[in-house]
């Protein structure tokens, strides 16, 4: 992989990382009007009918066996119904902050799992630059104003959990992104979870009072689905197709340094100096661990070009 892809890799990853980081935002914003069911039903439902009909219309790939079907369907359990279902719940039950710091364990959860699961080698760069963005992640939120009280513990297990869950998503659906385009992935994976989100939160979102809700939670509602689920979802998993997923998912650690951003513009907030070094430290950790990217990505290529000599010297003898 060329210096090119490579770089295109690193700005598609930051870029899911800035909609991520306002994600959170527009989400809170929505949730003071919007049952925290009735959104996720509205967000994937209408999601998955827009990236159908893009689809149809400019992809066209059709998935070619019942098995790949069933794989879809697991994958939409922890990409789409625990992951949508438990952040923007917990998110309704506890601190911004809480659910920021929470979200961030994506890495070292993903980074886990893969080892375990034997997806990826254990790796000392990726181990230590997770720690190290995890550092600059707490203090940018600042240890001191972390709301663990007992009264925010349900929704801190619940965005705990969608941590998790999105970490499995990360590792389990790489295999199937060798054999289709990321686009068939991501919309059968919405088409799947929309299924699976309707008995949780259709009854709300039929008796939700649509008249009652301000066009600013409407235009929130709009940027979840069409920047946040279906653009971000889809160039996530292109990124996913041509990285590692311990990768992808380090590139969370960027979504508090967006968080920072625009509650400073939305809420008058002042950058700091320690802020400024936060951000150092967690732009560091993303920088070790894309390192081991590209050494991963070069030795990939390596046993690539090597299997292609031996099989033109096999058919040379043959």
């Amino acid at each position: 992989m060329n210096k090119s892809s490579t770089l295109r890799i690193h700005l598609a990853l930051l870029f899911v990382s800035a909609v991520f980081g306002v994600n959170s935002v527009t989400a809170k914003i929505a949730l003071q009007e919007i049952d925290p069911m009735a959104l996720v039903c509205i967000r994937i439902s209408i999601a998955s009918i827009i990236l159908f009909a893009l689809h149809r219309i400019f992809i066209r790939e059709r998935i070619r066996s019942f098995r790949d079907y069933v794989e879809l369907a697991f994958f939409s359990i922890f990409g789409i119904i625990i992951n949508q279902t438990l952040f923007l719940k917990g998110l309704a039950l506890t601190t911004a902050i809480n659910a920021t710091v929470l979200v961030t364990t994506i890495p070292v959860v993903t980074i886990v799992i893969a080892i375990l699961m034997g997806r990826e080698k254990t790796s000392f760069r990726k181990i230590i630059g997770s720690l190290i963005s995890f550092i600059g992640v707490i203090l940018l939120l600042g240890a001191e104003r972390i709301d663990l009280n007992n009264q925010f513990f349900v929704g801190n297990v619940l965005v705990f959990i969608n941590a998790v869950s999105f970490g499995v998503y990360l590792v389990i659906s790489k295999n199937i992104l060798k054999r289709y385009h990321p686009a068939t992935v991501t919309t059968w994976t919405f088409i799947f979870g929309g299924i699976g989100v309707m008995p949780f939160g259709l009854d709300q979102a039929i008796h939700l009072p649509y008249a009652e809700i301000s066009m600013t939670a409407w235009l929130c509602v709009a940027f979840l689905i069409l920047f946040s689920s279906v653009i971000v979802y889809y160039i996530n998993s292109w990124a996913l197709q041509r990285t590692t997923s311990s990768t992808v998912a380090v590139y969370i650690y960027i979504q508090p340094i967006v968080a920072t951003i625009v509650s400073t513009w939305t809420l008058g907030e002042t950058l700091t100096w320690s802020t400024v070094f936060a951000a150092l430290l967690i732009f560091a950790g993303v920088f070790i661990v894309s390192l081991k990217m590209r050494a991963e990505l070069k030795a990939e290529a390596a046993s690539q070009e090597l299997d292609l000599v031996r099989e033109s010297m096999a058919l040379k003898e043959d």
